[in-house]
């Protein structure tokens, strides 16, 4: 079963990813339904990810082009993301963002 799920932090980023979801995966012909989810006051984009995916066994992850200088971080952060995921495949993201990384 394959899940896409994506994190927000507004309301209206809400309704664009859906709207954005509900044409991109029959477009892709692959069997799959989707979750957008507002992120919880008080709870981090990692606990949240853990909760939604802990039983998942596969996760995949968009990655996107850092800023210049930014790299080391931007690794740093992607690491404290996977740990704990059992398998987690990164995907860089060529396509047109909605919103803003949470």
């Amino acid at each position: 079963k394959i899940t896409v799920k994506s994190i927000v932090t507004t309301e209206h980023m809400k309704q664009e990813i859906e709207m954005n979801l509900k044409e991109l995966i029959p477009r892709a012909r692959i069997s799959a339904t989707y979750k957008v989810l507002l992120k919880a006051e008080g709870k981090t984009v990692k606990e949240m990810m853990m909760e939604e995916s802990q039983d998942a066994e596969v996760v995949f992850m968009g990655l996107m082009q850092p800023e210049e200088g930014e790299e080391v971080a931007y690794a740093e952060q992607l690491a404290g993301l996977v740990e704990g995921f059992p398998t987690v495949i990164l995907v860089r993201n060529s396509g047109w963002f909605v919103g803003e990384l949470v």
